[in-house]
């Protein structure tokens, strides 16, 4: 069955062996005459640092947070082979 997903670009070709950012944006609607808020939208996005040979690990928070880390860098390893 089709994996969502698609042709990365060739900007991601090469990325092998530089280090990657893993960042994770939660967007939040607020409604402060109701005293309420929701979580709308989440974006993922990952860089890689094309000019330094390492980067500060930066380590999640608690499990919760971990197990979405690594949910996310392994949806990142499957997107990358959808390349044709």
């Amino acid at each position: 069955a089709g994996r969502g997903g698609g042709n990365l670009g060739g900007y991601v070709d090469g990325h092998e062996g530089m280090p990657l950012v893993n960042v994770e944006v939660e967007c939040w609607v607020i409604v402060p005459e109701e005293t309420r808020a929701k979580v709308s939208n989440h974006f993922y996005f990952t860089f890689a640092l094309p000019d330094k040979k390492s980067c500060r690990r930066v380590l999640p928070g608690n499990i919760d947070q971990a197990r979405r880390q690594a949910a996310r860098m392994h949806a990142d390893d499957v997107q990358s082979g959808l390349r044709p």
